[in-house]
């Protein structure tokens, strides 16, 4: 049976990681598969549910509050962890989200890998404020993965000189249509579930939700969530 390897920072409360998680639980029906988190403490519970089919890995190296000379020696170590596993499990195919891990996930893949290195980008750098050491190393370094995944064909344009081979695949939702649901079109409520915080643009959302609400009285707007900019959004 092929393995897959998922990689990602952590399987915290997160749309990358609710995203993930559930590629995975999917995925475990088919293959051997085995998520890795390369920046979650021990201690630290997955938010997500896992099929018991699944293998979980932790690496985790302490990179908060240390100085740089220290931050590239134990990145280094993470690297050397995760080169150690392929060579152990011998994966087909290892898909990392989000910047950092797609970065360890590329240069973890050189020197004489066999497996294909897949890499997803979850945001559009242009739109959203990012590291500017992220930046130029994913410029770098994404080059040489061989699929690299995006939401939208506005990011693919975003980034199209990152890699050769970018595949839009967008967000996939759950089915959530029952026969025991009463639908009444009549109050239709939105629910918005997110960070508090200027990546999720709320006040776009909000400034949007105005001009629904002008066609339909009985729209609604729930948002739900936590962050820097709670109380401007309130």
């Amino acid at each position: 049976m092929k393995k897959i390897f998922f990689l990602i920072d952590t399987l915290g409360a997160g749309g990358s990681e609710r995203i993930i998680s559930e590629l995975a639980n999917y995925q475990s029906n088919k293959y051997d598969v085995v998520i890795i988190t390369i920046n979650q403490p021990n201690n630290v519970k997955d938010f997500y549910i896992l099929n018991s089919k699944i293998k979980r890995i932790r690496i985790y190296e302490n990179l908060k509050d240390i100085g740089s000379i220290k931050r590239i020696y134990r990145i280094m170590f993470i690297i050397k962890k995760l080169r150690d596993l392929i060579i152990f499990h011998n994966p087909s195919t290892i898909i990392s989200f989000l910047t950092f891990s797609n970065l360890i996930n590329v240069i973890a893949s050189f020197w004489r890998m066999r497996h294909k290195c897949i890499i997803s980008e979850r945001i559009n750098p242009k739109f959203i404020k990012k590291n500017r050491k992220y930046l130029i190393l994913s410029y770098i370094f994404y080059r040489y993965a061989d699929i690299l995944i995006v939401q939208s064909k506005i990011i693919k344009k975003s980034l199209h000189n990152y890699n050769k081979n970018i595949k839009v695949i967008n967000n996939h939702v759950r089915n959530i249509y029952g026969k025991n649901i009463i639908y009444n079109k009549k109050h239709i409520n939105i629910l918005n579930i997110s960070r508090l915080d200027e990546q999720k643009n709320i006040f776009f959302l909000i400034k949007t939700f105005v001009y629904l609400v002008k066609y339909n009285k009985n729209i609604k707007l729930y948002i739900i969530g936590d962050g820097e900019l709670k109380i401007k959004i309130n």
